[in-house]
């Protein structure tokens, strides 16, 4: 290999922006891009954003499904397209795989839209088989970024993945668009659900974030982890935690304007932190908190700044954070 004559590049599904560019939406990326933490945004125009973000749930980030979509809007096409192209996929696995790993490598893409977003037991994958070859399986599905993993961290210093646990992890799709596919949820049960009924489709919402922060994560915040602490009564979990300028940020998603930050509270009381990030369907704000946390036999105040951000500012917040720290 030729020292310093080979760069690598890797190529994603279209993010939300380039999407808005494909249906010629400049006018919303120029707001995007140029929001600071203050700006008032029109309530017409945090409508509008968020109708969008549906319609990219519903097609997703697929060069192809993208161009059919933003030239006559059809979207009975491009679920042809997706499942055209999870039926390649499929295919494709038998190039890198033997005849014995293909047949679960096929079922695992199936079975996994399931899980998104949330702990992976093996056993809840595909019964009667050995967790070390799910767990073959699985990683080679993660290798080939047809799914991303998310690692539980313990949080306490940089970088994150210092103590990070391959063991706890949670897995996110390749695209939300073909999620949906695979998942049986059309075009319009997308587009036309409120913000508070889209939860009911699971992790819709926190997919967005993972596959629109990801390309934005620059060298200073190159790695996406969570938090979990699990117990009989104190189960907690952060769903995305990154870093930024020598900072640890907690990133909590909410499918709606509302929404318990019971485990976000209690991350920002054990790790000390003064700023996290909440993502739902609210226009953006900063607010100061105050909260009386129980611990055990007594009571203690956590206090730290909240930015809400609704998801069509998820890939600024890189930029917000430089401005903000």
């Amino acid at each position: 290999m030729p020292v310093g004559r080979v760069e690598y590049h890797y190529l994603t599904p279209m993010t939300f922006k380039e999407f808005l560019a494909a249906k010629s939406e400049e006018k919303i990326i120029s707001k995007i891009e140029s929001y600071e933490l203050g700006d008032n945004l029109t309530n017409s125009f945090h409508e509008k954003s968020l109708s969008l973000v549906k319609e990219y749930l519903a097609i997703g980030g697929m060069p192809e499904a993208v161009k059919t979509f933003s030239i006559d809007n059809s979207s009975t096409k491009n679920i042809r397209i997706h499942k055209s192209i999870l039926d390649n996929y499929k295919s494709d696995f038998s190039k890198y795989a033997n005849k014995g790993d293909l047949f679960y490598l096929q079922k695992l893409l199936e079975v996994l839209p399931g899980s998104i977003g949330r702990k992976i037991k093996y056993v809840d994958l595909i019964q009667d088989e050995l967790s070390r070859d799910i767990k073959k399986w699985l990683h080679l599905l993660i290798q080939a970024r047809v799914i991303g993993a998310v690692y539980h961290s313990n949080c306490s210093s940089l970088p994150l993945s210092s103590t990070q646990n391959e063991k706890v992890f949670k897995i996110f799709f390749l695209d939300v668009g073909l999620l949906h596919t695979i998942q049986g949820l059309g075009f319009n049960e997308l587009t036309k659900a409120t913000s508070e009924s889209i939860s009911s489709f699971g992790t819709s919402h926190e997919q967005f974030v993972f596959q629109n922060l990801q390309p934005f994560l620059n060298n200073e915040i190159n790695e996406m982890n969570y938090w979990l602490r699990e117990g009989k009564s104190t189960n907690a979990e952060v769903d995305f935690v990154i870093s930024n300028k020598g900072k640890i940020i907690s990133i909590e998603v909410k499918s709606g304007s509302t929404g318990s930050l019971r485990s976000l509270h209690q991350f920002m009381h054990e790790k000390n932190k003064s700023l996290a990030i909440r993502i739902n369907s609210e226009l953006p704000s900063k607010t100061k908190l105050e909260i009386k946390l129980a611990q055990q036999d007594k009571t203690t105040t956590v206090k730290y700044d909240l930015i809400s951000l609704p998801l069509y500012l998820v890939s600024e917040i890189p930029r917000l954070l430089s401005l903000t720290i």
